[in-house]
């Protein structure tokens, strides 16, 4: 479910004019996430594939993307707001929209891996730097009413 208020904006597909800007947040998402892929393969992969999403508010605010398709379904992952653009619900709009537009394209299934998020400077300063916020499963049954493999 999108936030309440659905905040400003849109989600929209990004393109190759959201190249810098991508592999800049790409690069942030991946090191919170202790990947070992670096940026320099998996934004431009992403940016060719159009499997990478933003939020748009007068500009990109906040990516989402999914990743690992299957015959049910996809992850999404690579949900990532920039620290100047958080606490405005950009991040969970994006997911939302993102969700659901994958299940109106008959998607069986959207899971959302885990999202991490930095605590704002003001919490407290015996708590982990990065904690886990959000884990969710959407699920449909796909049109000829057999449900999904699990």
């Amino acid at each position: 479910m999108p936030p309440e208020p659905v905040p400003p904006g849109h989600l929209r597909q990004a393109s190759g004019e959201d190249g810098p800007m991508v592999t800049r947040w790409v690069t942030d998402f991946l090191a919170v996430m202790s990947e070992q892929r670096g940026p320099v393969e998996a934004a431009p992969e992403r940016l060719r594939s159009g499997s990478l999403f933003v939020w748009d508010n007068d500009g990109p605010v906040s990516m989402a993307g999914w990743t690992g398709k299957t015959l049910n379904g996809v992850r999404v992952t690579f949900v990532y707001t920039p620290p100047e653009f958080r606490r405005h619900g950009y991040a969970s709009a994006c997911v939302a929209a993102l969700t659901q537009r994958l299940l109106d394209e008959g998607i069986g299934i959207a899971a959302s891996t885990p999202t991490w998020r930095i605590p704002p400077p003001t919490a407290s300063t015996n708590r982990s730097a990065i904690v886990r916020c959000v884990t969710s499963l959407t699920m449909r049954s796909p049109s000829n009413g057999i449900p999904p493999k699990r």
